[in-house]
């Protein structure tokens, strides 16, 4: 059933746009009917009548979607602005740190991939008991619950969806003894508005831009934000 829904969207977005032609031929419709009822024969040519009845459905169909992307497309514009590039300036080389949120399975790519010893974070399953994740000596992932956190730095990845469409992924890495952010990147994501619908992909936005170059550089330091801030090799 997931995997029919996720079919569907994909789908939707791909031919969104072609919902518009049986809208705006039924509107076409509706304004040939009223036309021919509401104004005198002898006023109105069939001519006149074909020209208004494509104009005015058009004019509808536009504006509407005009008004529907614009305003969360300028806000989506005004959070790129703040926040598309990344600030990861700082360096160092930790064994491991602590993660506010985290289930087991994602512990792998810190431990495998980027090489860390150790991650801690709250029991997902066991509210107010701490855990720490590494490897063991066959392979396999071991879980050990631990009194403190024993990290110098905590690393926070938070999601959020505002009322016009936008959703926004933002991480952040801070000194846990004195609450000193080090880094902070976000992605921003614009769906298009309340008629996203129609519009399919040729509606959704988002930044940093991986089209460019430099979109590109910030959305890879977005995705690898605690490697590139925790694994470096010295601070500079």
């Amino acid at each position: 059933m997931g995997d029919a829904l996720i079919g569907l969207g994909v789908l939707l977005m791909i031919i969104g746009p072609l919902l518009l032609i049986p809208v705006t031929w039924l509107l076409y419709r509706c304004v040939w009917w009223a036309l021919i009822r509401s104004v005198p024969a002898e006023r109105l040519t069939r001519g006149i009548a074909s020209q208004a009845a494509v104009a005015l459905p058009l004019v509808l169909v536009v504006s509407a979607l005009v008004a529907s992307y614009l305003p969360g497309h300028w806000e989506f514009e005004r959070l790129c602005a703040q926040h598309a590039i990344p600030d990861a300036s700082f360096r160092t080389r930790v064994d491991g740190f602590f993660r506010t949120q985290m289930f087991p399975y994602q512990s792998h790519k810190y431990l495998d991939q980027d090489s860390f010893s150790y991650i801690e974070a709250p029991d997902p399953y066991r509210k107010g008991l701490l855990l720490r994740y590494s490897k063991g000596a066959n392979g396999n992932l071991e879980e050990d619950q631990v009194p403190v956190i024993s990290s110098t730095f905590g690393f926070r990845e938070t999601f959020s969806e505002l009322p016009s469409g936008i959703t926004t992924t933002e991480k952040v890495i801070d000194e846990i003894a004195t609450e000193r952010e080090r880094a902070r990147a976000a992605r921003i994501t614009y769906h298009g508005g309340p008629l996203s619908l129609v519009l399919g992909s040729y509606g959704i936005s988002s930044c940093p831009d991986i089209l460019s170059e430099e979109g590109s550089r910030h959305f890879t330091t977005f995705c690898d934000l605690e490697s590139i801030v925790l694994r470096s090799e010295m601070d500079p």
